[in-house]
C-alpha cells in the first residue's frame, strides 16, 4: 500500500482513506497539501518524486 489520502465528496466531507495512486487513477476528489520554498534569490524549489515500482 502506498500513500494514503482522504477521499472527499463535493462538500469536502471525508468518505474514507484511499491509496493516492488509486484516487488519481479513478479521478476521485482527494485532499493534498503543498509548500512553496524560495531562496534569498527568489528561486523556487521544485522537488521531484522518486520513480515508484508501483506506478
Amino acid at each position: 500500500m502506498g500513500e494514503l489520502v482522504e477521499r472527499v465528496d463535493e462538500r469536502g466531507r471525508v468518505l474514507g482513506f484511499v491509496d493516492r495512486a488509486e484516487a488519481e487513477r479513478r479521478r476521485w476528489m482527494h485532499r493534498i497539501a503543498t509548500t512553496i520554498c524560495r531562496d534569498p534569490m527568489r528561486r523556487i524549489l521544485v522537488p521531484r518524486r522518486a520513480v515508484s515500482a508501483y506506478s
